[in-house]
């Protein structure tokens, strides 16, 4: 799907076919996002799962840089249809070592009763039993998309509007995922040791913290690209933790709808985030005043997987 949808954009004749385009990649992106972070949990097992989901979450940020430079190459030597066909050319290389990959042993042995596929079903998330854990993580993805995507989206054009270079913005947008690496690898390693809900909590707090530097210390470059920097760290690693905490919330014939629905939901924020920031903006809020608008989501955050690791028990894989 991802790979056909690219192709579609590539070769699109009009911005009605490249948005169909679009969305048919999102609908193969999102399920592979899904599936695999599911798989990983799984095979990890409950004493690594952090640690491992943490590796395999790590790919996103590294990605996300290696896809700049390579898209502004091919944009030198092309169009923006050769950034869409080398997607494409991407996504079915990967066809055969993820059709190879083998399935996770739990969810072959779980999915042989009648008992799992009848509670295999989405309704179930929402259950007696689910229903406040599911309503909790879907709330803190919804809100971890919307603080990270409002600043991958309007940081540059920020640090620009502040009087500083164009350059400037793109280096402290670029600063958000080379430092979130940092945060992944810190959460991973502290998982080992401490409950993932717990450290997440502090990300999430930590986060709150940053933005509110951010939005009254002095405007000067430094200051401010050093704070974004930091803010990295905590966003992508208290992402990590939300990807960590999703799978032991259901048991194994849940488990990828779980993660599917609250992932899912992410990506609303991941729409309403740059909306929010826009819309700000237009009705006169200063460029540094505007990072105080999402203090209150990194602490409602906070609070929701603070109360996940104190009234939910989590389900061992």
């Amino acid at each position: 799907l991802s790979g056909a949808g690219m192709i579609m954009a590539a070769i699109s004749p009009n911005i009605m076919w490249l948005l169909i385009g679009r969305f048919i990649t999102g609908l193969g992106v999102g399920a592979i996002i899904t599936s695999l972070n599911t798989l990983a949990a799984e095979y990890a097992g409950p004493k690594l799962r952090s640690t491992m989901i943490s590796i395999f979450q790590l790919g996103f940020p590294i990605g996300a840089i290696l896809a700049g430079y390579i898209c502004l190459w091919l944009l030198d030597i092309g169009t923006w249809r050769h950034v869409f066909a080398f997607g494409a050319a991407l996504s079915f290389v990967f066809v055969p070592i993820v059709f190879f990959l083998p399935e996770s042993p739990e969810y072959l042995k779980q999915t042989s009763s009648t008992k799992a596929a009848k509670s295999g079903k989405i309704s179930t998330l929402f259950s007696e039993t689910y229903r406040s854990r599911t309503v909790l993580i879907s709330v803190s993805f919804f809100l971890q998309l919307m603080v990270l995507y409002f600043l991958l989206s309007w940081v540059p054009k920020l640090i620009e509007d502040m009087g500083h270079s164009a350059a400037d913005g793109n280096r402290a947008g670029r600063l958000i995922n080379l430092v979130g690496m940092l945060g992944i690898f810190v959460i991973g390693f502290l998982a080992l040791r401490v409950d993932v809900t717990k450290i997440t909590t502090f990300f999430y707090i930590g986060l709150a913290i940053m933005l509110a530097l951010i939005a009254s210390l002095s405007p000067s470059l430094l200051v401010i690209t050093s704070l974004i920097a930091i803010t990295g760290f905590f966003t992508h690693g208290a992402m990590i933790g939300l990807y960590s905490t999703v799978p032991s919330l259901y048991p194994v014939e849940l488990r990828a709808a779980g993660s599917g629905w609250a992932i899912g939901i992410s990506r609303l924020g991941a729409v309403f985030g740059p909306l929010i920031g826009g819309y700000l903006l237009g009705f006169g809020v200063k460029e540094q005043q505007l990072f105080y608008a999402f203090i209150p989501a990194a602490l409602l955050a906070a609070a929701c997987v603070f109360i996940l690791y104190r009234q939910q028990k989590p389900i061992e894989i």
